[in-house]
């Protein structure tokens, strides 16, 4: 006999929740990182020490998932999180939400990275527009997650 169905969903929504900051930081971390190794591809000296930080990164990342990453097993609890309109609408409000994020600040990185004249503008804004789009995402669903 399961727990009450009340609980094992109150479980599950803290692990979204959780899950959704972790997913929050590999993504700022990943996306430093690869800023990071943009930057300093000119660079002969600084390109093996990105390399060999961003293994180690990726290998952290990959052991911190396999760690927290057990979400509680109940499939009723989850289809009722999973279909909760109030759920559904957060997230279609957060993709708004980023797509309008990454739209307003393109002209800026494009104005930004053409000023201070950056080796590859068209990967550095790429990098930074994917993170931005992420973290605006996922933040966005975290803040009207009740």
């Amino acid at each position: 006999m399961s727990a009450n169905p009340i609980i094992e969903s109150e479980a599950i929504a803290r692990h979204a929740r959780r899950s959704l900051w972790l997913a929050i930081i590999i993504l700022l971390t990943l996306g430093g990182f690869a800023a990071l190794a943009i930057v300093a591809a000119s660079t002969l000296a600084w390109r093996d020490s990105a390399t060999w930080a961003g293994s180690l990164v990726t290998i952290g990342i990959l052991m911190t998932v396999a760690v927290l990453g057990k979400a509680p097993a109940s499939r009723r609890a989850m289809a009722s999180l999973q279909d909760d309109e109030l759920r559904r609408q957060s997230v279609s409000r957060a993709q708004r939400d980023a797509l309008l994020a990454v739209l307003a600040v393109q002209p800026v990185v494009a104005l930004a990275l053409t000023y201070f004249g950056a080796d590859s503008p068209a990967a550095l804004m790429a990098c930074s527009t994917v993170v931005l789009g992420g973290v605006a995402f996922l933040g966005g669903i975290l803040w009207r997650d009740r």
